[in-house]
């Protein structure tokens, strides 16, 4: 098996992200704009879930009850 090719993409793949990134910002910057502004949200709300699960699983049995 030939690992090189992985190896390559793996080293190179960041570089290529920040290069489409850029790319669709000069393209499209209203849709880039929204859709970073709904990632924004939905990330504070599975943060703001996980910090509830998180709270509940250390909470002391029948505290919640």
């Amino acid at each position: 098996m030939n690992l090189l090719p992985c190896i390559q993409v793996s080293l190179s793949a960041a570089l290529l992200l920040d290069a489409a990134r850029a790319e669709d910002d000069a393209r499209w910057p209203a849709a880039v704009t929204r859709e970073r502004a709904a990632a924004r949200r939905t990330f504070a709300a599975r943060c703001a879930v996980a910090a509830a699960v998180d709270a509940m699983e250390l909470a002391p049995p029948g505290a919640c009850a």
